[in-house]
């Protein structure tokens, strides 16, 4: 009967904790695109300028970016800038990884622009912004891996 008790505690636990990840992802602020031709297996999408904060490394591979990269950049919208003020997360997160180093950016609330943002406390953070681009989109599932970009292309 414990066993039991326990189980449906742990079920509700679980309940909870996922309908409050679905509100949030409902809430979080996604990059706008314009959707110019959508094939089997991929898209072509348009995405307009925006204010993003970057990291660059000399990585070359996702797994030794998106660590690094991304505990930076989350430290700094938690409130590790001068201002001490929390940003909100959007989505995506934007990598761009080469032979010869990689980057990784939070596109920033559209409220934000550079000049209106709190100041990074890590001078590794860059506040820029975008150009505009054309940028081919595969999607998948769960998270990313160097395995499962490679398989992805």
């Amino acid at each position: 009967m414990k066993a039991i008790y326990f189980s449906l505690i742990l079920l509700g636990i679980y309940l909870v904790f996922q309908s409050f990840k679905s509100v949030a992802a409902l809430k979080t602020e996604k990059q706008a695109y314009r959707l110019v031709k959508k094939e089997a297996g991929f898209e072509i999408r348009y995405y307009p300028a925006v204010t993003m904060a970057t990291v660059y490394s000399k990585g070359t591979n996702y797994k030794t970016v998106a660590s690094s990269g991304f505990n930076k950049l989350a430290k700094y919208i938690f409130g590790g800038n001068q201002q001490k003020e929390s940003i909100a997360m959007t989505a995506p997160v934007r990598m761009s990884i080469t032979e010869k180093g990689s980057s990784m950016s939070f596109v920033m609330p559209k409220k934000y622009n550079e000049k209106a943002l709190p100041t990074p406390n890590d001078p590794q953070i860059e506040i820029k912004q975008s150009s505009p681009e054309y940028v081919a989109v595969i999607s998948f599932g769960g998270y990313a891996s160097d395995d499962k970009n490679q398989r992805t292309l």
